[in-house]
This record gives C-alpha cells, sequence and structure tokens, in this order.
C-alpha cells in the first residue's frame, strides 16, 4: 500500500510542471498552428462594427481593431496592421497566420476575449523558431 501511494505522489509531482506548462502564457510551435478558414464567415458590415474598438491586452500592450468597409484589420502596438479574416461570428484570424483573435460581449457591454500571437522564439523569450503567446483581451 506505502508503495501504491508513493508512485501516486511522485506520479503527481511528475505531472506538476507539464501541467503548469499548459497554463502558460505561451506554447512553442513548430511552424504556424494558427489556420486561415477554407471560407470566410460571412459578417455584415454591422456586425463588424460591434468589434472595432482599442483593447487591452494581458501582457500591458493595447490591440486596435478597424474596419474599413467590409475589411478588418488588428493593429498590436506599433506594428503593422494585418488584415483580418472572420473564421466565426467572433473569431478572426490575420491572413498571415500570426494572429487568432477570439472575441466575447460581457456582461457590461464590453468584449474580452483571447489573442493568439505567433512571434520568432527570439522575441519571446530565447532559441529559435515560433512560439505562440496566449494574451487576454479587454
Amino acid at each position: 500500500m506505502k508503495r501504491v501511494l508513493l508512485f501516486v505522489v511522485l506520479g503527481g509531482l511528475a505531472l506538476a510542471p507539464k501541467a503548469q506548462d499548459q497554463s502558460g502564457s505561451s506554447v512553442e510551435v513548430r511552424g504556424s498552428q494558427i489556420s486561415i478558414p477554407s471560407h470566410a464567415y460571412p459578417m455584415h458590415v454591422e456586425d463588424l462594427m460591434t468589434y472595432e474598438g482599442t483593447y487591452d491586452l494581458s501582457n500591458g500592450d493595447v490591440m486596435h481593431l478597424r474596419r474599413s468597409g467590409s475589411r478588418m484589420y488588428a493593429r498590436i502596438g506599433n506594428q503593422l496592421a494585418k488584415k483580418l479574416v472572420a473564421a466565426s461570428q467572433n473569431e478572426f484570424v490575420a491572413l498571415d497566420r500570426k494572429l487568432r483573435i477570439t472575441l466575447n460581449p460581457d456582461d457590461y457591454g464590453g468584449m474580452n476575449g483571447e489573442l493568439l500571437m505567433v512571434v520568432p522564439r527570439s522575441v519571446a523569450g530565447t532559441g529559435g523558431g515560433d512560439q505562440v503567446v496566449r494574451l487576454s483581451v479587454r
């Protein structure tokens, strides 16, 4: 019985770092795991207008979403604006597959959600390759 308990405790300790990696704000990827939908989700201009605005990101940066006609663009901080395509009613993907934005209305008339952003590992941390950074949007 003591041996079984020891294995359970050691197994739990071995899994703890893995669980922490999954709940962190970044995940290592090989290439981009953000894909563009084969067909853009059809959205009316009025629907796009609800997503326009400035959003605070959990890393202290700011994301600006703007509409030009029936097109949406996202600009994060001082980066160049990226053209977006609607993947669903509340989800947008950059055509360069570097951003995935999910926005949901909150109880107070605002929006919150999540931003997945592919950045070079040299920017996000150390080493080479790409890394997906997950930020909350308010």
